[in-house]
């Protein structure tokens, strides 16, 4: 029975080990913190549990684009809640409202009461949307991973300008991009039909915590003749004669393997390995020079007791902005995604949280800082990002009897893409990992091997990002590994 190493419990890493352990392996996960899940993590403030990056996936009905990776992953008895199919993300530009509806067909119709001219190339669009995402998950079934298709060449932006002429429907399109990462204007096509089109087909939150994602997958993993060890980083990769040999952590131990998989970000891992001369420079540069995506401002949201009824589905919301430009100015909070978490015994919701796309250079000054030792001015700077959200979101936000939502607020507490670096080891708090490039898709779009024999790498910086891209990640790291299916 070969020795699998698995350095970082993120969804990554646990689903690499799932799917190994599950084929035979032995298995052991070897996490820094005191908990597994990475970006799944969820936490406590003020007796409510919030999550740090999970909010809702899709494609999770039989036949759709993650069904079967999720049946696999013995995902799916978790405690699923759909959203809702005519409205899952609404979206809000400047005041004006428009919807994202489940279904092909029904996303087109439903954008085409307002916008009677491009019916027909949303429809085209829809039908694009369906078969580049066909296509993608035939290739990485097979392992291929080919970029032949003309559709893998373009942007994302440059194919929707190609088939509309209304600008602003472009921005509508692509208004729930913070889950993408469009503020990346090169950001292939394939990418973004991939992930899109899964919430085109259905959207899903959890009643409960991300974080059951990752102990359903641990739980699992341990029964079936696995380890998962925290509070152990591993600080070491071992290799003889340019063949990883297993990893060493920051107590001193060793951990010996046949195969070592790396859900740390790959410019983490080259610097763990033992041996520098085993990486030749060439690729060690190429990786240390890949752009990093942006981060995340989040606002996690405890309301008063039945005072804002929950919302089935998720708000988007810009002012003076398209989701296609990034956000710089450290001064000004233009747009946000809003999620409402359910409860099971109540038809108003205990807690909501506002995120925002958060370049590394707003709070780079306060680098190398532990938490609760950043500085007055870091807590200020975070105040004042918190209250500009909240007022961008309040007149969007139904309460009862029509109350100013700031009212609703019991507490809230907030995070930055420092944040992300302390607890998920996320190098600039970056929610999607290496920028992914069309125009640099064999630079962008790393290999699962590396030049090290017998390590691998797994997690949302090797291909695609997102539950679904890292899941799709997963399998390919595995498909090199062993035959599955």
């Amino acid at each position: 029975m070969k020795k699998v190493v698995v350095a970082g419990a993120g969804l990554g890493g646990l689903e690499t080990a799932y799917i190994l352990a599950k084929n035979g392996f032995q298995v052991t996960v070897l996490e820094k913190h005191r908990t597994v899940g990475g970006a799944l993590q969820s936490f406590c403030r003020n007796g409510e549990l919030f999550d740090t990056g999970f909010h809702y996936v899709g494609g999770l009905e039989q036949g759709q684009s993650l069904y079967d990776r999720f049946k696999y992953l013995n995902l799916l008895h978790l405690p699923w809640h759909r959203l809702n199919k005519e409205c899952f993300d609404r979206i809000i530009i400047d005041g004006n409202s428009y919807v994202h509806a489940n279904g092909h067909k029904q996303f087109a119709e439903k954008l085409a009461i307002q916008f009677p001219s491009e019916r027909e190339s949303l429809l085209r669009f829809a039908g694009l949307i369906r078969e580049t995402a066909a296509a993608v998950m035939s290739n990485f079934a097979d392992g291929s991973r080919t970029f032949d298709n003309p559709l893998y060449t373009q942007s994302t932006l440059q194919v929707l300008q190609t088939i509309f002429k209304d600008r602003l429907l472009i921005d509508v399109i692509g208004a729930s991009g913070s889950k993408i990462d469009l503020t990346n204007n090169d950001l292939p096509f394939f990418v973004f039909a991939e992930i899109f089109n899964s919430y085109i087909e259905s959207a899903w939150r959890l009643d409960g915590p991300g974080s059951l994602i990752a102990d359903s997958l641990a739980q699992d993993i341990r029964s079936m003749g696995g380890t998962i060890c925290c509070n152990r980083q591993v600080t070491g990769i071992n290799t003889r004669n340019g063949i990883a040999t297993g990893v060493t952590t920051s107590n001193q131990e060793f951990y010996p393997a046949d195969l070592v998989i790396s859900d740390i970000a790959p410019s983490v891992t080259l610097d763990l390995i033992d041996q520098p001369g085993v990486i030749r420079n060439i690729y060690r540069r190429r990786i240390e020079n890949l752009d990093k995506s942006l981060g995340m401002f989040t606002v996690n949201i405890r309301l008063k007791q039945e005072s804002v009824p929950y919302l089935n589905s998720n708000l988007f919301i810009f002012r003076n902005s398209s989701p296609w430009s990034a956000c710089q100015d450290s001064s000004i909070s233009d747009r946000a995604m809003v999620s409402f978490r359910p409860c099971l015994t109540s038809s108003f919701c205990s807690n909501i949280d506002l995120l925002a796309p958060m370049s590394w250079n707003m709070v780079e000054k306060w680098a190398g800082t532990t938490v609760g030792h950043r500085g007055p001015d870091y807590l200020e700077f975070k105040e004042r990002k918190a209250k500009e959200l909240i007022s961008l979101v309040s007149p969007h936000i139904q309460t009862k009897e029509n109350a100013d939502f700031s009212e609703c607020i019991e507490s809230y507490s907030t995070s930055t893409p420092l944040t992300w670096t302390d607890y998920t080891g996320t190098p600039q708090g970056s929610a999607f990992g290496i920028v992914k490039k069309s125009s640099e898709l064999e630079k962008t779009m790393l290999s699962v091997r590396t030049p090290v024999e017998n390590l691998y790498l797994t997690g949302q910086n090797i291909n695609l990002h997102g539950i679904m891209g890292v899941t799709m990640t997963a399998w390919l790291t595995c498909q090199k590994i062993c035959q599955i299916q």
